[in-house]
């Protein structure tokens, strides 16, 4: 009873090609649609389009009661195409037990009210068919039944969130007052402050760019809760939300109320992001993720809950010291005044004197204690402190009451600028415990700083420094 039989004139499979039309007219025939389905219900109507928000039918479509910049208002049109042309693929027939097909109660309901009323129509929408080859739907009172395809029956139950404006943040706009934080090629290069906190973070982090990044191949640093360098690359996917924007996967609600703010975990955040940008200050709250694996989020003071896949943010999930960077320090040798190289043996501080030649190329000069050394030497013995790298991560002290094996002092040439300090204490016969002016690095291999040792005092010797 639910098929036609195999002589109806009208019966045919989906895949026939078979169109059967049962609504045509234009969008701009449409004065409002009424929608009722599985996710809720909402309204949308039309007004006369202005600036970029007009579809093809010249009107900007909107969401009752829904604020128009949270809604991609040329995706609403869709829903106005949907109920212009209806079309069927296959006529059931007569037939007045409704709760056969699922119309007695249909579970999706749009009503159509146009700006001649006698076009005005409802459309129902009842179950799909027991082959799953389409849905049932009949119009108004008219007796007749329809099946149409699964496609058409999805485009009326979509919720109201399917239109969101997945615009989630937008990148920073150059303006005449905030071009200081821009390049020659109008990127956003700089900000004044990243924070990131939340129920998930016990300890705020605070980044900075660095401020001495003119002669420093270190972009970032952190400040709080400790002063470490920062791994750009990891770094880079925080700040690209601000300086390239960020487009979300969907909405969970607009307006939402207290009570669904408090069920996605919205009203204690797990991480929280501030972006501080000269007049730009922008915060991000990201809630429980989902079963399906998608994080909620609000921005700013936007009344939307969006939804961001989980892969996507990296901030979620990493601890202070998932930030550090595995170099020690990368200064442009020109930038520094002196280095003190202190072991339990020695005490160096090689002074540098800097100048240029006729051709403008950068000279240095390097002594110790008074002594004028090797200034190829020094370069190469220079690269392998560049070298040495930090790995394994770790906020815990050094061992207790265990001498550092080297301490590297760096001074620089700007006075105002403070001395970098860099401890290796013996941790065991594979790594050296690292601290950069007191706080725990992470742990740098034997050999490495052994090495460091060894040509120190080979250079103060007057030997050769092999290239690295």
């Amino acid at each position: 009873r639910f098929l036609p039989a195999a002589d109806d004139e009208d019966a045919s499979s989906a895949s026939s090609n078979i169109v059967i039309p049962l609504i045509s007219m234009t969008t701009n025939d449409i004065a409002r649609i009424d929608l009722k389905n599985e996710t809720g219900a909402y309204s949308v109507y039309p007004t006369e389009a202005t600036g970029d928000t007009s579809s093809d039918d010249g009107l900007t479509w909107h969401i009752d009661g829904v604020d128009d910049s949270y809604l991609d208002t040329y995706a609403v049109s869709g829903l106005a195409d949907a109920t212009a042309v209806v079309q069927a693929f296959r006529r059931i027939g007569e037939d007045e037990d409704l709760a056969a097909y699922g119309l007695d109660n249909p579970r999706i309901s749009a009503a159509v009210t146009c700006n001649d009323a006698d076009k005005s129509y409802t459309l129902y929408f009842g179950n799909d068919a027991p082959n799953g080859d389409g849905t049932y739907i009949k119009l108004g009172d008219n007796p007749q039944i329809y099946l149409t395809t699964t496609s058409v029956r999805d485009t009326f139950n979509r919720p109201n969130t399917f239109y969101t404006d997945v615009t989630m943040v937008r990148s920073i706009s150059q303006t005449a007052d905030n071009s200081s934080y821009f390049d020659e090629d109008g990127a956003l290069r700089s900000f004044d402050l990243i924070t990131i906190s939340g129920k998930d973070h016990p300890q705020t982090m605070e980044f900075i760019p660095n401020p001495y990044s003119n002669s420093s191949l270190i972009p970032y640093l952190m400040r709080s809760p400790v002063s470490q360098n920062v791994d750009g690359e990891v770094f880079d996917k925080i700040f690209k939300i601000i300086s390239s924007g960020m487009t979300a996967d969907g909405g969970y609600a607009f307006d939402p109320t207290a009570e669904q703010i408090a069920s996605y975990g919205l009203d204690n955040p797990g991480t929280i992001i501030r972006f501080k940008v000269g007049a730009t200050d922008l915060t991000l709250k990201f809630g429980n993720v989902t079963d399906d694996g998608y994080y909620p989020v609000m921005v700013g003071d936007r009344q939307v809950i969006y939804k961001i896949a989980s892969g996507e943010l990296p901030a979620v999930d990493l601890a202070p010291q998932d930030y550090f960077s595995p170099v020690l320090f990368m200064d442009d040798i020109t930038s520094v005044k002196s280095l003190e190289m202190k072991t339990a043996d020695s005490d160096r501080v090689y002074q540098f004197a800097h100048g240029v030649d006729d051709n403008d190329a950068a000279t240095l000069e390097v002594t110790n204690n008074g002594q004028v050394l090797s200034t190829a030497d020094f370069r190469n013995l220079y690269q392998y402190i560049l070298r040495c790298p930090a790995s394994d991560f770790t906020m815990d002290a050094a061992p207790a009451g265990v001498a550092p094996s080297l301490e590297i002092t760096v001074r620089y040439m700007d006075d105002a600028r403070p001395a970098l300090t860099i401890s290796f204490v013996r941790q065991s016969d594979r790594r050296y415990h690292v601290t950069v002016n007191g706080t725990p690095l992470g742990y740098s291999a034997v050999n490495t700083v052994d090495q460091l040792i060894q040509y120190d005092k080979d250079y103060a010797e007057g030997k050769t420094i092999p290239s690295p």
